[in-house]
């Protein structure tokens, strides 16, 4: 449910609300001036507004501490530092004030992440829970010590000096570790780092020719592309014109090869192994692919690159053999732009951008590399979610809090991962890594179908994922703009049946990202947080009859209950797993919305991993199997939330930001549009303006 509530009995007016956010950003300034901010607290002392709706402040703070710093103090560490820090304690005075639990906590580390990274000196800048360094991903990576009370690292990248941009991750036990931050480097900027890397070797060895109204791009003999306008003395585009079928040349030591005959041949590949013997075979990428004999036996193929594992997948049985360029084919569809993040982890990351070329590189990591899962740590090494799609979350090392260890390892049998320990259990600085390279036994992934759409000409380009709460006919004490009237939402419902829309599961947009295809028709996703009894009476029945499914969120520990996190506002009953399953049963995709409803950006790194994994378990238990994806309490959440919740199975993660979802934005991280009980169709209509083109 969003923090901006307006509750009847505790109402807040429009200009309660200007007067609360003129206190907020005049603390913001004064902190900003080294004044006190004691006057602002007092004020706000006794506003009845409810403790998680103080945290849609956070952005008047931010906008008062730098309208306070522009022209006096912008570029001095130093007085960042001096005013963030009077603001924590302006924010624990009134966190203690007004009994919100967390609310320093999620606003200061969102102000703090918003200092600009031109204030950030080449130590690094500590500012309470939030430590930003400037890392050159060209130096070698390694482990990252905080200061202490810090949660959030936030590295500020740059290759051979030029800005890359930034990554944010959860500080565990102080420390950030190598192979995390490595591989959050290579996940965020491989396509920028093979630029560079390309850029120091094989991109001045191109030829460009006029050919028609353009310029054509070859290596050797080979046509690359067309079409090339020059810009500026040279083609700004031509790694994302040609950077891909280079990618593959080098990867596969083929550089007279075009990017069609990469993809020529093909393997109808099943999903999952079976049970029963099969025969074992693990080809490393940076090494020669064999042809293999199928007949009369399975065979399970892990593919590695740079010694690190990045999927398994199963051959059946048959009567041929299957050539290396079929095995190469089908690699390449699977993995897609996965193989770049490996491969930048792997042969870039942490290396000077001259020497040998890709293939080399990695294959001198794959004979470095030792039969641990992890060199030099001690601790626990957990293996990679067998169920996940290649290049989401399960494909991402991570780290978790050691007090957290119990959970995660509980986690890590229920979903039949592998787990080992590492090196002397009885040293200090035991770790839990999850570590994605590592594979065992891949079991069939998860899978959801839809609906099939209505012949048309029309695809989504930008998906709309609608934000439902209650729809029932009695409103009570629930605040206008979360509930819906029945009589409305079928005229809603009806509306997008009529304008041709169909509902799509949440796995056809990863599916549509990862390929850059858009989705045939107009689709939608409709999704109703908290899991509140009266959709299964209201809501269910409109959307069956005319054809849509739906995305329900269910607070984990409070199913059968009541919304405890509305006390003492209101009390309305959730549904319990019995009706929950059977709403799975009929088509409905179950998320979760968290163990308690807590604001997740409110929690340490420890609470957080503690509160997701336990929704996990929950699931598991109630429903066989955890969920995909994760409805943010509040909407909130920022970079470290999100790993975090990576780390614990999630894929997908569904915030308040009011955008349809587009091709560029994380999984991790996709935005809804909130559908109001005060919308009328026309505004509802409106709303739609994102639709497909």
């Amino acid at each position: 449910m969003s923090a901006e509530r307006v509750w009847t009995g505790a109402a807040v007016s429009r200009t309660a609300e200007a007067r609360r956010q003129e206190l907020f950003r005049k603390a913001g300034y004064a902190a900003a001036h080294g004044e006190s901010t004691e006057a602002a607290a007092l004020q706000l002392e006794n506003d009845p507004l409810p403790p998680a709706c103080w945290l849609e402040l956070g952005p008047v703070l931010r906008e008062g501490l730098e309208e306070g710093m522009r022209g006096h103090a912008w570029h001095s560490a130093a007085a960042w530092t001096a005013a963030t820090r009077a603001l924590l304690a302006f924010l624990n005075d009134l966190e203690s004030r007004r009994g919100a639990c967390g609310l320093a906590r999620a606003i200061a580390t969102g102000m703090e992440r918003s200092i600009p990274a031109e204030v950030v000196p080449r130590g690094g800048l500590a500012t309470g829970f939030v430590e930003a360094i400037r890392l050159e991903a060209t130096c070698t990576v390694e482990d990252v010590a905080v200061a202490e009370g810090v949660e959030i690292l936030r590295a500020i990248v740059t290759v051979e000096g030029c800005a890359l941009g930034e990554v944010e991750l959860p500080v565990c036990d102080g420390v950030v570790a190598r192979e995390v931050l490595a591989d959050a480097i290579a996940a965020s900027f491989a396509w920028p780092l093979l630029g560079r890397f390309f850029a120091c070797s094989i991109y001045p060895e191109l030829h460009f020719r006029v050919e028609g109204s353009g310029f054509a791009c070859r290596r050797n003999d080979l046509r690359l592309a067309s079409g090339l306008i020059p810009e500026n003395g040279g083609f700004g585009d031509v790694h994302d014109r040609v950077g891909w079928t280079i990618f593959l040349q080098e990867l596969w030591g083929l550089p007279d090869w075009s990017a069609d005959r990469f993809y020529a041949g093909g393997l109808d590949i099943p999903a999952g192994a079976t049970a029963g013997t099969l025969k074992q075979i693990r080809l490393e990428i940076a090494g020669l692919l064999p042809n293999i004999d199928t007949r009369g036996r399975e065979i399970e193929i892990t593919v590695t690159l740079g010694g690190a594992g990045v999927t398994m997948f199963l051959l059946p049985a048959g009567l041929r053999t299957v050539t290396a360029q079929e095995l190469r084919a089908a690699i390449i569809r699977m993995c897609g732009m996965e193989l770049a993040r490996v491969a930048v982890r792997e042969a870039i990351v942490g290396r000077p951008l001259s020497g040998p070329p890709l293939r080399a590189r990695l294959a001198a990591a794959a004979a470095d590399r030792g039969e641990a899962p992890v060199a030099g740590r001690n601790g626990w090494a957990i293996g990679q979610r067998p169920r996940s799609p290649i290049g989401t979350t399960a494909s991402r090392w991570a780290g978790f809090p050691c007090e957290t260890s119990p959970a995660v390892l509980a986690d890590a049998a229920g979903e039949k991962m592998p787990v080992t320990r590492l090196g002397d259990p009885h040293a200090p600085g035991q770790r839990v890594l999850y570590v994605p390279g590592w594979i065992g036994r891949r079991a069939a992934p998860r899978t959801t179908a839809g609906a099939a759409p209505r012949a048309s000409r029309v695809v989504t380009r930008e998906l709309p994922v609608l934000m439902y709460h209650r729809v029932t006919p009695e409103r009570g004490s629930s605040p206008a703009r979360y509930t819906i009237a029945p009589r409305e939402f079928e005229a809603q419902i009806r509306h997008l049946h009529d304008a041709g829309y169909h509902s799509v599961p949440l796995d056809h947009w990863r599916v549509a990202l990862d390929t850059r295809r858009p989705l045939p028709g107009r689709a939608i996703i409709l999704t109703f947080d908290d899991g509140y009894r009266d959709f299964r009476e209201h809501a269910w029945p409109i959307l069956e009859k005319y054809g849509f499914s739906a995305v329900i969120a269910i607070v984990a520990d409070l199913a059968g209950g009541v919304n405890e996190w509305d006390s003492p506002y209101e009390t309305v009953p959730l549904m319990g797993w019995d009706e929950i399953r059977s709403l799975q049963r009929e088509g409905v995709e179950i998320a979760s919305h968290s163990s308690r409803h807590r604001p997740l950006i409110g929690l340490d790194p420890a609470q957080v991993a503690r509160d997701l994994l336990g929704s996990q378990e929950t699931f598991r238990r109630e429903l066989g199997r955890p969920a995909d994806c994760l409805v943010y309490p509040y909407g909130f959440a920022n970079p470290a939330v999100h790993h975090l919740a990576g780390a614990c199975g999630f894929i997908f993660g569904l915030t308040a930001k009011v955008l349809p979802c587009r091709f560029h934005y994380p999984l991790m991280d996709l935005p809804r549009i909130e559908v109001s009980g005060e919308d009328s169709l026309e505004s509802f209509r409106a709303k739609l303006g994102f639709e497909a083109a």
